[in-house]
């Protein structure tokens, strides 16, 4: 079974040692379970804006698809607020335009594409 949660203390720091990632102060830790794979993403609310820092995978490319998806849908939640994704990448397909220091959209303006990739 795929789990996404958010996970906190020896939980989020094993989980972020396992993939060498360091956290932020303030950020939150997003845990991907699926058998015996894992992965995270980090994300936190800085300057009036949600920030997804990084998601990472030990799975494949439908584990990725799968965090990302779960990270902007957790953004959604902050109507009329900026959401960032810091992490390089082409996120036009999910609405998303590039800038300076990342991909920009109002959280409301996320697009989920019917087809993952």
């Amino acid at each position: 079974m795929i789990e996404v949660r958010e996970v906190f203390g020896k939980e989020a720091d094993g989980v972020c040692t396992h993939f060498s990632v360091s956290r932020r102060e303030n950020e939150r830790v997003l845990r991907l379970t699926d058998g015996d794979r894992l992965g995270v993403g980090l994300t936190r609310f800085e300057g009036g804006a949600v920030r997804i820092r990084l998601y990472v995978t030990d799975g494949d490319e439908g584990d990725r698809e799968l965090l990302l998806r779960s990270l902007m849908f957790d953004a959604t939640r902050l109507t009329g607020y900026d959401v960032y994704i810091e992490q390089d990448g082409d996120y036009t397909a999910y609405g998303f335009k590039k800038e300076t220091g990342g991909w920009k959209t109002k959280a409301e303006n996320i697009v989920f594409p019917h087809e993952c990739k």
